[in-house]
């Protein structure tokens, strides 16, 4: 097997994920995976099957090993902080890399600022928040935690 054939593997699990067929899809990234494990992308894909599947530890674990391995999306970053927030991986999400896009840093920063409190650090979630705020973002869930906060 070559390299071509790994990313059209990969490209079958992607066109497989538009259809919602998410079990099938996980095969041929591990089967992309098996044959050029150097590539990062192939984890990131693998992640976003195993979260589309509610498969949040798993997914986390892809997500991570994409980023060891040199992939730097900020897509991979959001995706990793979602997937750590739905498995209840709160200290860790607290401790990833914020994605440079502001939308995908917002998301990121908010789903701290939820960790935070959830782990009862309440004057960390301010400090999320206050980032949120800096970049111009105001919405209920924003009040809501603020409230919630407390200080």
């Amino acid at each position: 097997m070559n390299k071509n054939e790994a990313f059209y593997i990969n490209k079958s699990g992607n066109d497989l994920i538009e259809t919602g067929q998410y079990e099938k899809a996980l095969n041929y990234y591990l089967r992309a995976i098996e044959i050029m494990p150097e590539e990062p992308i192939f984890y990131h894909n693998l992640g976003v099957c195993l979260l589309l599947n509610s498969d949040y530890k798993n997914a986390s674990k892809y997500f991570k090993l994409g980023i060891e391995k040199g992939l730097s999306l900020d897509e991979t970053y959001l995706y990793l902080a979602e997937s750590l927030y739905e498995s209840n991986n709160y200290d860790e999400l607290i401790t990833i890399k914020e994605p440079e896009s502001e939308q995908m840093r917002y998301h990121v920063l908010l789903l701290k600022s939820k960790s935070a409190l959830k782990t009862n650090n309440k004057q960390l979630a301010k400090k999320y928040l206050d980032s949120i705020k800096i970049m111009g973002y105001d919405s209920q869930e924003i009040n809501l935690i603020e409230k919630m906060v407390g200080l």
